[in-house]
């Protein structure tokens, strides 16, 4: 049974979100790919090395849910997070999804802002190379307060 006893209580939670149907509704991984995931992780050997992150101090965490679609400051904007940020990048990323944006790892034609923080590096030269307008904590802190 998942998660076994020994487990800490964060796999729990993840197990709920590696949920096929949960899975699909995640941008970039969709109904082919949910099913090969869910199943990589019903594996106990899998399993045993998300145990062994947790024991290491990694955390699993419910993310906060996303604004309601067209809500929200940041409603429709796409975000990169780069540099040292003076919070965790999860706390900042989390805080964009609150406001309705999203938030993605690399920087594109289509990424509307990009946060930098202390020594930003090839994300910063990406913006600049597709025009992204690029910003810091107090710029989004702005966008924020609407």
């Amino acid at each position: 049974s998942w998660p076994p006893a020994a487990e800490p209580a964060g796999s729990a939670l993840l197990a709920s979100a590696l949920a096929v149907g949960r899975l699909e509704a995640v941008p970039f991984i969709g109904k082919e790919v949910a099913p090969g995931l869910a199943a990589f992780f019903s594996r106990p050997e899998n399993r045993s090395a998300l145990a062994a992150m947790a024991a290491a101090g990694v955390e699993v965490v419910e993310a906060e849910p996303a604004a309601a679609a067209g809500a929200g400051p940041l409603a429709g904007r796409t975000f990169v997070l780069t540099g040292a940020l003076s919070r965790p990048r999860a706390e900042v990323a989390a805080e964009i999804r609150a406001a309705g944006g999203r938030v993605a790892g690399s920087v594109s034609a289509r990424t509307d802002y990009l946060v930098a923080g202390e020594r930003a590096g090839s994300k910063l030269r990406q913006a600049e190379k597709h025009g992204v307008r690029v910003i810091d904590e107090d710029g989004l802190r702005r966008l924020l307060e609407g």
